[in-house]
């Protein structure tokens, strides 16, 4: 499930060399302990394994802001009764905004997404949008991560365009802190400019980071290595709110009441967790 064939496609020809940009963009710094090497059990795609200069991002990003970073060791097997455990422990968990722990996690996780999202732009990864009519990567979330290895572009599928299995309502709006306006613009397939809200921040940094610095997949796997991953670049409370917002949401969806469906689901077929703004017991 998380193989891919390789496409020719545009997302494939503009390689560069990416020994010859580590050299460059490692400004230095001699690290014997790092290695770019795709962790054992990690998508075998083309443009497989970590892309080096966001792994060079993260540590310096940690180093900045005195995280004590330390990349995963193992490209983890899924756990399917945690897994269960922590789609049930979702399921369960009350959409509670107004909650002082929730307001204060979400509050964190969008400061440091937005730290994160800078340091990522500071470097010259930029971002646009697409929707259901627009999807320049045929489906294929793999081609969003190699446009963004070799390209340092990303587009991004746009909440405006939807938003759960739902849909954005405006009680949601009025009542979703990850639906607030960041004040950042960006283009969509059409170079029309359209308003970023914290959600397509947060989706946009975590394919980065969480995806990006070891090659994590899409399908149960590698979206729970996807969260150990960029979980590591976290601190504080806004800890809590990615795991809802990932690791809690994956789990609902991969091993909820239609994981089953959704384990092979095409992307239009799949049923997607609730929306919900909460924190999940410890």
């Amino acid at each position: 499930q998380e193989q891919t064939a390789i496409e020719p496609d545009r997302f494939t020809r503009r390689k560069i060399d990416v020994e010859g940009q580590t050299r460059d963009r490692d400004r230095g710094r001699d690290r014997e302990d790092r290695s770019f090497a795709p962790l054992e059990g990690s998508p075998d795609v083309e443009g497989k394994g970590p892309i080096p200069e966001i792994v060079i991002i993260a540590e310096e990003y940690a180093e900045r802001n005195g995280i004590p970073y330390e990349r995963q060791s193992e490209y983890v097997d899924i756990n399917p009764d945690l897994s269960t455990r922590i789609a049930d422990a979702y399921d369960k968990m009350p959409h509670d905004p107004q909650n002082p722990e929730v307001k204060e996690a979400y509050r964190d996780l969008i400061k440091q997404t937005r730290d994160q999202y800078d340091a990522l732009v500071d470097n010259g990864y930029t971002f646009s949008f697409f929707d259901s009519n627009s999807d320049p990567y045929g489906g294929n979330p793999f081609n969003s991560m190699r446009d963004f290895r070799y390209n340092k572009n990303m587009a991004v599928y746009g909440t405006y365009d939807g938003y759960g299995t739902e849909g954005i309502t405006g009680a949601a709006i009025e009542d979703n802190p990850l639906l607030e306006d960041t004040g950042l613009v960006w283009k969509d397939q059409d170079g029309i400019d359209r308003p970023v809200v914290a959600n397509d921040l947060f989706r946009a940094v975590h394919d980065a980071f969480g995806h990006g610095i070891e090659g994590a997949g899409f399908r149960a796997r590698g979206e729970e290595n996807a969260w150990q991953a960029h979980a590591r670049l976290f601190t504080g409370p806004a800890i809590k709110a990615m795991t809802s917002e990932t690791r809690g949401q994956n789990s609902w969806l991969n091993y909820g009441p239609y994981g089953e469906q959704n384990q092979t689901a095409k992307l239009e077929d799949t049923i997607f967790a609730e929306q919900k703004t909460g924190v999940m017991p410890s």
